[in-house]
């Protein structure tokens, strides 16, 4: 992976360059840094390496006197994710967050449920630097190890000849703990790799195993016309050489049409067998390597910086001294988050730019299934409404049981999405350890270094501001509910609607705004519709239309011309706030029946472009499980007719179960609400009963004194 620079960058800020481009990027003055380096490994295919390394470690496993039957397993990239623990104790693989409460617990291929998961761990908690216990699992190459050890597990749960115990198996006089098991999966991931084995195979098909960018040679000319650049890596000289002749093997050089040059020629230093993370350290002696023969020549190199020659071993240290650098000058690429990102971070002060290969996949489902992340927001808002006006002196308990099941399920359909361990990042709104230490350690992150390619050099990363919980308490965009108020209703005889009925059904809605002055404030449209609670509510196919004098129809966009969206629920709730384009669409789940008010406003302050003109509003309104669109589902997924008429009947199953789950909702309120009045109704009677009591014993007294006053008694 790879690093470039100093000053552009800001130490704790994290950023993310993503495939397109533009998320985290912002404005800014940079001082130009005189030097740009570039550490840079190898980009290995996925899953086709993990694959590989699978495959030669079980059979290393089976000659070791494993049984045959391990190698009826093959390789499923969609149970491992980086950034899993081993429990060598218990046999289980852990996804924790930053403080070690478990998110995810697997035993084998069986994920354990909560009840499991604290017979084993009281609190769900693990201490994360018992390091002889625990093993984190941060790198590529863990995935096949990871999944390996998945299968140990599995096979010997299934097998009758085992018995399970709480540490391991036992079989007869034998036993085979846990760690014993841990224990030889790495030793046979070192056997793998120090043999050579894995690296013969990876050079007899580079094609299947290495990716080839022709963007990279690009890259690396534009970064040694403004500043140096270095590869470090772990591998020996002889790899390293087949691997970058693969990787720069093009007819032309870096430009079209310049001739063909050697990849040392994209280096000003080339360093191999670093060993990081020693290398960040004491590191090794420095040697110098013959390109001939591929052998180091003896003795310890203490010369100055030499062209066209390749170093042994070494240190950061002396990186630094060679190239004339230090600290922050430095921005360091790697794709480990413990031996490159964290050690250069920690130990010499470097700029970090972490490599995520699963970032675009990340992205790609963020993107698609932002909903579930609403949902579960809305859900979290919703649990805190209900306490909003409880406080210490309350006895009233509400029940939450239905809407912590409904997190429940959200989150796990979130997981689901991204594989059978979930998301590298997160477990539904908590992040996971992997994305905490990426955000401590790693000034920039991305699926490749190469987006570098789309940015000036003195270009400023800054992070967008993150508010602290306590922050995130005020409202720093406050809006003036009553001059909207006002401004709808001056306004809203120039409004046509059509097909007004706005219940909970399909429909599509058509507004058209005429403007006969230039005034100097927002086209707002206010829509209000009666919603049942848990319902999923969806506006497709969102559009604007401005009206054109010349031709006297509606354009048919409105490029430039950006529409905000906010929703309210019956308590004038903000349950959806945000800016989107001339076109789109927009979901949120209601939680509160009644009616929700749909408020849309242009982002233009400059009316006046559209005086004695009108604008077109298209709304096309899906409620439940309309709110699918099914034949892109189907394009999508690849479905039959049967599997998508399944689809549709499971969703269907789905939106019966939140009605009953509505229903049940609304029956425990009314229950609660009974048994409040009842016991008022109790309370109030027996006050009035004592009062009375009262009041009699009263009158008898002053009775009493009276007659004894007149001398009757």
């Amino acid at each position: 992976m790879g690093s470039v620079t100093g000053e552009c960058s800001e130490q704790n800020n994290q950023h993310s360059s993503h495939e397109n481009h533009t998320n985290s990027r912002s404005t800014g003055e940079c001082n130009v840094v005189d030097y740009r380096f570039l550490k840079r490994d190898y980009h290995y295919r996925s899953p086709e390496y993990e694959e590989l390394g699978f495959q030669l470690m079980i059979n290393h496993l089976v000659s070791k006197g494993y049984p045959q039957e391990l190698l009826l397993y093959t390789y499923d990239p969609t149970f491992p994710t980086r950034g899993l623990m081993i429990d060598t104790l218990h046999g289980n693989l852990l996804k924790v967050d930053s403080h070690g409460n478990i998110l995810v617990c697997a035993h084998g291929f069986r994920f354990l449920k909560g009840a499991e998961i604290l017979e084993q761990y009281s609190n769900k908690f693990i201490q994360r630097d018992d390091m002889e216990r625990f093993y984190i699992l941060n790198t590529p190459f863990h995935l096949a190890e990871t999944y390996l050890y998945a299968c140990l597990v599995d096979f010997f749960i299934k097998c009758s000849k085992y018995i399970s115990c709480e540490t391991g198996f036992k079989h007869g006089d034998l036993f085979m703990s846990y760690r014993n098991m841990f224990q030889d999966v790495r030793d046979t991931v070192d056997f793998v790799h120090d043999s050579g084995t894995l690296k013969k195979k990876t050079l007899g098909n580079l094609e299947k195993y290495v990716m080839k960018d022709p963007r990279l040679p690009v890259l690396l000319r534009r970064m040694r016309e403004v500043g140096k650049v270095f590869l470090a890596t772990n591998s020996d000289y002889s790899y390293t050489d087949a691997i970058m002749k693969y990787l720069f093997d093009y007819p032309h050089g870096p430009k079209s049409g310049t001739s063909h040059v050697s990849w040392h020629s994209y280096f000003d230093l080339i360093l191999v067998d670093a060993r990081k993370p020693l290398f960040f350290g004491e590191g090794t002696v420095l040697r110098l390597v013959d390109t001939e023969s591929g052998k180091l020549r003896i003795g310890t190199y203490t010369g100055p910086l030499q062209n066209s020659v390749v170093y042994s071993g070494g240190s950061s240290d002396m990186i630094c001294d060679l190239l004339g650098v230090k600290g922050k000058e430095i921005l360091y690429i790697g794709n480990h988050i413990f031996g490159d990102i964290l050690k250069s971070k920690k130990r010499q002060g470097w700029r970090t730019f972490l490599v995520v290969p699963e970032l675009a996949h990340e992205l790609q489902v963020w993107t698609e299934r932002s909903s579930l992340f609403e949902e579960l927001r809305n859900l979290d808002m919703f649990v805190a409404d209900i306490y909003k006006n409880l406080d210490s002196s309350s006895n009233e308990r509400p029940d939450i049981t239905l809407i912590r099941k409904q997190i429940k399920a959200v989150t796990h359909e979130m997981d689901m999405c991204y594989g059978k361990m979930g998301s590298l990042l997160r477990c539904g709104s908590r992040q996971t350890l992997f994305a905490s230490q990426l955000m401590r350690y790693a000034d920039l992150y991305a699926a490749s270094c190469i987006n570098l390619l789309y940015y000036p050099f003195s270009y400023l990363f800054r992070a967008p501001p993150a508010l602290m919980p306590h922050e995130s308490t005020v409202d720093h965009a406050p809006q003036d509910i009553s001059c909207m108020e006002s401004l709808l209703e001056n306004q809203m005889n120039k409004i046509e609607l059509t097909n007004g009925n706005h219940q909970a059904t399909n429909s599509k809605e058509t507004f058209s705004y005429k403007n006969n002055s230039a005034i100097s404030v927002d086209i707002m449209f206010v829509l209000q519709l009666w919603i049942q609670s848990f319902l999923e509510f969806q506006v497709r196919n969102y559009r604007t239309q401005l009206w054109d004098k010349q031709s006297e129809s509606f354009l048919p966009s409105t490029p430039g011309l950006g529409m905000h969206v906010e929703v309210r629920d019956p308590d004038f709730k903000v349950i959806l706030s945000r800016q989107y384009g001339s076109e789109g669409r927009f979901t949120f789940t209601s939680h509160t029946p009644g009616e929700h008010q749909i408020c849309l406003h242009s982002n233009s302050t400059k009316m006046s472009l559209f005086a004695g003109g009108k604008l077109r509003v298209h709304l096309d309104i899906q409620v439940g499980e309309h709110a699918n669109n099914y034949p892109e589902i189907a394009a999508k997924d690849k479905l039959t007719e049967l599997q998508l008429r399944v689809r549709q009947l499971l969703d269907q199953v789905e939106q019966i179960q939140k009605e009953q789950n509505y229903q049940r909702y609304r029956e425990e309120r009314f229950r609660q609400t009974s048994e409040s009045t009842n016991q008022r109704v109790l309370w109030w009677s027996i006050a009035q009963t004592i009062i009375l009591i009262l009041t009699g014993i009263w009158q008898m007294k002053h009775l009493k004194s009276f007659f004894e006053a007149k001398k009757l008694v």
